[in-house]
């Protein structure tokens, strides 16, 4: 069995207060959150909010009142006047949630609305009253699904829980056959396994065996953002491609002379001590590499919370984004979605009006997200909406619905923003740019004066859809389709790049060489 840190599919999420706390249990994140845009074709993200003359401060507004489904995603809402209750279900299983009694229009009004479809938004989640990405919208319904009408299931702590793995394996698998987005990729294979792996399930079997067989499941998928969390802050995952971390453990291990594939508890804690070593002084070495392109030192310039990082030298601009999440003021997240995601667009939008500033000048600009692993897609489109000149049509998005697809959103940015930048951009990507960082990708590569350098980026687009098993696992897969504007869909295999070369190779780290930065070098 293997084990994985949650590097590249970040879902933590503060408490929310009243209603709010829902948006934990249904987050769906690309490595974030949300996957429309600030404009769509199917959700509109500037629909409008329902004004509290349509209730009071003390029920909800009737016409958020009723049962809502997204089928897509197995979710389901049922509001009343001062009620809200959530359901997960498949076809099989049913759970409630979350309840909350004692919710207000005000509440309502900062996590949901109505949008001009018809549909209700939880666009709270996925940016602010104007911009964002809509998340996936739930549509009126004249009852719950029948699955829970026939009853709804037991879980840890309730009475009449099944304790079984058996159990808790069945719901897991009847979860991932329903919504994971590919799951023709496997196919029978992949059922036939199930049920091999169930067959060897005792009833008696303990935690590692439930967790032994879950990990066999996930393997086949080969999904990063496929995902079971467990009680000791570790979780089961299997990777679509390697990563710069894995890379770097690859490389200390042959130094060592230990033979791969190999078990983290055969190894002792002198060689784990000596393989961290190695994988951070890397780390630090590639970063100092690149830095080394600076003219000075007191050149390089960072955000305050150091995610993004910026210089020029010689009229080329170089702008560093480490990650699409991490920018929300901390006591905002205390308060709810919407505080939370208004602090992140705000601070964004300050950290590149700078950067954009001291960068106004440059002939050229170098963006790298070679290292980025995602984050939230509103922040991804608030940055690739600084170097639009139009609208942009970036990508298109559908969900799995059974054996077919919900119908495609059309994501579209616009200019935005006090600074924007409109010059030749030469982008830097790598199979280590991951989730969000693909959806800002997709946007930058629809985009003509955008070109890609580097390789194919990692190919893990979807939102996460997180589930809770009835035993308190968490688990996470993807269940939605991103497409290129032109239609492609290119889960698995990444955003391609105009001009390809490696990423941090050996060869480039031992002559402290950017390979890519002066691939673009050689262009201007």
């Amino acid at each position: 069995m293997t084990t994985h840190n949650r590097s590249f599919a970040p879902t933590s999420k503060q408490p929310m207060a009243k209603l709010l706390p829902i948006a934990a249990t249904v987050l769906l994140c690309a490595c974030g959150g949300g996957g429309g845009g600030s404009n769509s074709s199917n959700s509109s993200n500037t629909g409008n909010t329902p004004d509290n003359t349509t209730g009071n401060n003390d029920s909800i507004a009737a016409q958020y009142q009723g049962t809502w489904l997204a089928e897509a995603y197995g979710s389901a809402f049922k509001i009343e006047d001062d009620s809200l209750a959530l359901y997960r279900f498949t076809n099989n299983y049913c759970f409630l949630e979350e309840q909350f009694s004692q919710i207000d229009n005000e509440d309502m009004q900062r996590a949901l609305r109505i949008n001009d479809s018809g549909q209700m938004e939880w666009y709270s989640q996925n940016g602010d009253a104007d911009f964002g990405a809509p998340s996936h919208p739930y549509n009126a319904a004249s009852d719950l699904p029948a699955a829970c009408l026939d009853g709804l299931e037991p879980v840890l702590g309730q009475a009449g829980y099944d304790n079984s793995a058996a159990y808790v394996y069945d719901v897991f698998r009847d979860i991932f056959s329903q919504y994971f987005v590919d799951l023709e990729k496997v196919g029978a294979t992949w059922q036939s396994l199930a049920d091999e792996l169930r067959y060897q399930l005792p009833e008696s079997a303990d935690d590692d065996g439930l967790i032994a067989a879950l990990d066999a499941l996930l393997a086949p998928l080969a999904d990063t953002h496929n995902y079971v969390e467990l009680p000791n802050g570790q979780s089961l995952r299997s990777f679509t491609k390697p990563t710069l971390d894995q890379v770097l453990i690859s490389e200390a291990l042959q130094l060592l002379g230990i033979t791969t594939p190999v078990n983290a508890d055969d190894l002792t804690s002198q060689q784990i001590d000596d393989i961290t070593y190695y994988v951070d002084s890397e780390l630090e070495l590639i970063e100092a590499i690149t830095l080394n392109y600076a003219e000075q030192p007191e050149d390089i310039q960072r955000s305050d919370n150091g995610l993004v990082t910026w210089f020029s030298n010689q009229g080329i601009g170089y702008l560093h984004i480490a990650a699409m999440t991490g920018y929300g003021d901390d006591d905002a997240a205390e308060l709810d979605d919407l505080a939370s995601t208004e602090s992140a667009i705000d601070h964004i939008d300050a950290i590149m009006d700078q950067a954009l500033t001291d960068l106004a000048d440059v002939s050229a600009l170098i963006i790298d997200v070679r290292t980025n692993g995602g984050g939230n897609d509103y922040i991804s489109l608030a940055i690739a909406s600084r170097f639009a000149q139009q609208d942009v049509l970036a990508y298109r998005k559908q969900a799995r619905l059974g054996s077919a697809r919900t119908k495609p959103m059309d994501v579209v940015i616009s200019p935005r923003g006090n600074m924007t930048y409109a010059g030749p951009v030469y982008l830097l990507v790598s199979p280590n740019t991951v989730s969000a960082a693909e959806t800002f990708t997709l946007a930058m590569s629809a985009m003509s004066q955008v070109t890609l350098v580097g390789e194919a980026t990692h190919g893990a687009f979807s939102d996460v859809l997180e589930w809770t098993l009835p035993n308190g696992l968490h688990i996470g897969l993807s269940n939605e389709f991103y497409l290129t504007p032109e239609g492609q869909w290119l889960e698995g295999q990444g955003v391609p790049v105009d001009i390809t070369v490696p990423s941090f190779s050996l060869g480039a780290r031992a002559n402290h060489q950017d390979d890519a930065i002066e691939a673009v070098l050689e262009q201007l």
